[in-house]
């Protein structure tokens, strides 16, 4: 770790006090301090607060499973002053109640109003018909419109806002009032490709009770290109939001000239970068000086622009993060330790997640070692957003994960005096292994599969992890082929066996997986014709293909799932892809790998007859 350095800070006077709420797609910054200097002495500045990160989602957060996130946002969403968490997945927005226990619930699956087709991949919170509540917008793609509000009915409940006359697959969005009026305009990027490439910008203007009308061609005019990324922010002091757009191929900023009318910056205000591959930014003030700088997440290498108090940006990330400043999807400028210098946290799916502390010069060191469980180099990171959850005075932070990963619920717990006898940083009421120390709380048994993301999964066993409805786990082996029986005790060695079917709502989502000839937990190897599950129990629901089973040759004693959901009986000799299911309570928990005498297994029990230290759920096998 990094020790902070540098006495001698810029710091803005009037800076605002603690945010309740920062997340990713709502940050609004402004630039310069009304009525003061913006510099301050060194006896403004404050000491920073230690920082321990705990990842509390496996205790606090309902159904914590695997999932293919997307962005989330942090607000309070039913008028009870806790901060409440929205999280986009590809499977469907998840909505998370912080209840005065400390615990989150799942929000009534009526609370927010589905989506006809398409998901969200971004939420943002915000009141957009002035009521004081906070309203949804949703920025959608595979839908028929790539924005959807949703105005709040009160109580945590939503219901579907005017709708939106933009077309196309939605990539991102921001929000801040644009033309002055007090209410909330919205920035956003749409695309027609998938993945995303960039394509049109549009600016969203509010008439005060939530219904959002584009006015791009009056306030942008047509030189907009193929942006991704927006970021909104005051970057030359005049009290106006200004329009930053992220490109793969270029930036692009635009000054807003009070009343929601912008121009392209002078040439010079930002400088070129061949080719940055940019995403999603951040904007803040990274250098105590007063002016917004911007963090551009790039998928070739991160940058750091920082502002000469005109609007005007210089390269200076060699300066601020160093000779290595990563790769990132997007990223969180917030004062994390309440020093009054913000801090920079980074997501990446494909790289490291990290928190930066600010030395208060506007240098960023790295301090992911007070996240604890230690964060893997993979991390499958999408988004970060923080926000006092616990009601402890600090900020927290929710981390959005993809690539079925668990988010992480992170609470800053340095604040609290926390037993932690093995010194390893995870305080003993939530150690898996208190008296043994084990900073990555590795226990391989507690996952489904025994493996702790869809990278696990196929880094450990060669097949694919699908979750399905965010509940439940099927592990899809296509390249290691084995027999049925093969299959079977494969499926078992990680605490689950052969897929059961018993609906035609499941035989269909199997169906869009892609299979063309897997086995199933189905056959009739006990008495021809009589078909079972590996459960014993009947075939309750059949999807035979026409004139299927036959028993061609004698021998076709196990089911295949084929082509668009339709069944085969087959030799059971054969060698073939095959589909697993979790079938394992993995509740109550066993201990961590450390002090698991059966690591590889569920056994909370621990039990050890002969006292040789290997657990008889290990000795069986």
């Amino acid at each position: 770790m990094n020790m902070l350095h540098g006495s001698t800070r810029l710091l803005c006077a009037c800076r605002a006090p603690l945010l309740r709420s920062l997340a990713l797609a709502t940050l609004i910054v402004t630039g310069g301090c009304a009525g003061g200097s913006d510099a301050a002495t060194t006896s403004n500045v404050k000491p920073a607060i230690p920082l321990q990160f705990v990842d509390m989602a496996p205790a606090q957060l309902p159904d914590a499973v695997e999932t293919r996130g997307l962005m989330a946002t942090l607000a309070d969403l039913d008028n009870d002053k806790r901060v409440d968490i929205v999280q986009a997945t590809e499977s469907g927005l998840r909505v998370f109640f912080n209840r005065s226990s400390g615990a989150f619930e799942a929000a009534a699956s009526d609370a927010v109003p589905r989506a006809a087709k398409g998901y969200a991949v971004q939420p943002i919170g915000v009141d957009l018909d002035g009521d004081t509540r906070t309203d949804l917008l949703l920025v959608m793609t595979g839908s028929s419109a790539p924005l959807r509000v949703l105005l709040s009915k009160g109580a945590g409940s939503f219901q579907e806002g005017a709708p939106v006359a933009v077309t196309g697959n939605g990539i991102h969005a921001a929000v801040a009032d644009l033309d002055g009026d007090r209410d909330t305009d919205v920035v956003m990027t749409v695309d027609a490709g998938t993945p995303p490439t960039g394509g049109s910008v549009h600016v969203l203007i509010n008439d005060g009770k939530g219904k959002l009308t584009d006015e791009t061609a009056k306030r942008l005019g047509t030189a907009t290109f193929a942006a991704i990324g927006v970021g909104l922010g005051d970057v030359d002091g005049d009290g106006a939001m200004d329009v930053l757009l992220a490109g793969d191929a270029e930036n692009r900023l635009y000054l807003n000239d009070g009343k929601g009318m912008f121009q392209d910056a002078p040439a010079d205000s930002l400088p070129v970068i061949s080719q940055p591959h940019a995403l999603f930014p951040a904007m803040g003030d990274l250098d105590g000086d007063g002016a917004i700088d911007i963090f551009l997440s790039s998928s070739s290498q991160n940058v750091v622009l920082l502002n000469d108090g005109t609007g005007r940006f210089l390269d200076q990330t060699p300066y601020v993060m160093g000779a290595n400043p990563g790769t990132a999807r997007s990223a969180l400028i917030v004062d994390l330790d309440r020093d009054g210098a913000r801090d920079l946290v980074v997501a990446s799916p494909g790289g490291r997640f990290v928190v930066y502390r600010n030395d208060g010069s506007g240098r960023l060191f790295d301090y992911t070692s007070t996240v604890v469980p230690v964060p893997p180099a993979v991390s499958d990171t999408v988004s970060a957003a923080a926000a006092d959850m616990d009601g402890d005075g600090d900020l927290d932070l929710f981390v959005s994960r993809t690539n079925f990963a668990r988010g992480w619920l992170l609470i800053n717990r340095q604040s609290k005096k926390l037993a932690d006898q093995d010194g390893d940083g995870m305080p003993d009421d939530l150690d898996d292994c208190p008296a043994k120390a084990d900073p990555e709380q590795s226990n391989q048994d507690a996952w489904h599969f025994s493996c702790a993301s869809g990278a696990d999964c196929k880094a450990a066993t060669g097949c694919a992890l699908v979750i399905w409805k965010d509940a439940e786990p099927f592990l899809l082996c296509t390249e290691t082929k084995k027999s049925w029986e093969e299959a079977r005790a494969f499926c078992k060695s990680r605490g689950a066996d052969l897929v059961t079917i018993d609906s035609k709502e499941r035989n269909d989502f199997l169906a869009t997986l892609g299979l063309t000839d897997a086995y199933i937990g189905a056959s009739d190897t006990a008495k021809e014709g009589t078909w079972l599950w590996v459960t014993g129990k009947a075939l309750s629901f059949k999807s035979w293909n026409e004139s299927e089973p036959n028993n061609s040759g004698g021998k076709e004693n196990c089911a295949v799932f084929g082509a668009a959901g339709k069944w085969n009986d087959v030799p059971c000799d054969g060698e073939r892809a095959f589909l697993c299911q979790d079938v394992m309570k993995r509740a109550p928990a066993d201990p961590g790998d450390v002090c698991d005498n059966c690591p590889a297994i569920h056994n909370p029990d621990q039990k050890d007859t002969d006292k040789n230290g290997k657990g008889d759920a290990c000795e069986s096998k």
